[in-house]
C-alpha cells in the first residue's frame, strides 16, 4: 500500500515538474477587472462561485457561476465586462403559458424534465428563450411560444 501512494508522489512530481519545464507553471487564472466590476454591478450580492474561460468566435468568454441565497445562474462576460447573457435553471410552472403550448404541441407524450430560461443582451436589450427538455427531445422557444429550434 505504501508503494503506491509513493508511486503516485512520484508521478504527481514529475507532472507538475513537467508542466513547469514546458513553461505552464502554476499560474493561477484571474477573472479580468472589467468582469469583476460588471458583476458586482449587476448583482451586488450575488456571490461567484466559480468561473471559466471560453473561446467564441476568436473572443474571450468569461462564464461565471454566481449565487444570491437559494438563486443560482450563470453569466457571461466579455474580456471588457460586457454582458452577454445569462442562463438560470427555472421551475416548468413558471413557464409562459405560450411556451408551455408549443411544449405540449410538439411532445404531446414528452415530460418536462429541464427549462433553463436564457437572456441574450444585457437587460435593456435582452432576448429571452427558454431551453426546455422533455422525455421526448429538446426545444429552443421564445416567449411568444415560437419553437426557434428542435433537438
Amino acid at each position: 500500500m505504501r508503494s503506491i501512494f509513493w508511486a503516485g508522489c512520484l508521478v504527481g512530481l514529475a507532472l507538475v515538474a513537467a508542466g513547469e519545464a514546458a513553461g505552464q507553471g502554476t499560474e493561477v487564472m484571474r477573472l479580468p477587472a472589467a468582469v469583476e466590476e460588471a458583476a458586482k454591478a449587476n448583482w451586488p450580492v450575488a456571490q461567484v462561485l466559480g468561473f471559466k474561460k471560453k473561446l467564441k468566435d476568436g473572443r474571450s468568454l468569461w462564464k461565471l457561476d454566481l449565487q444570491d441565497g437559494e438563486r443560482d445562474w450563470q453569466a457571461s462576460f466579455s474580456d471588457g465586462g460586457e454582458l452577454i447573457g445569462t442562463e438560470e435553471v427555472v421551475e416548468a410552472s413558471t413557464l409562459p403559458d405560450p411556451v408551455q403550448k408549443a411544449v405540449e404541441k410538439k411532445f404531446p407524450d414528452g415530460a418536462i424534465t429541464e427549462v433553463k430560461r436564457e437572456t441574450i443582451g444585457d437587460r435593456t436589450s435582452a432576448k429571452v428563450v427558454y431551453e426546455v427538455e422533455t422525455t421526448k427531445g429538446q426545444l429552443t422557444v421564445d416567449p411568444n411560444g415560437k419553437v426557434l429550434r428542435v433537438k
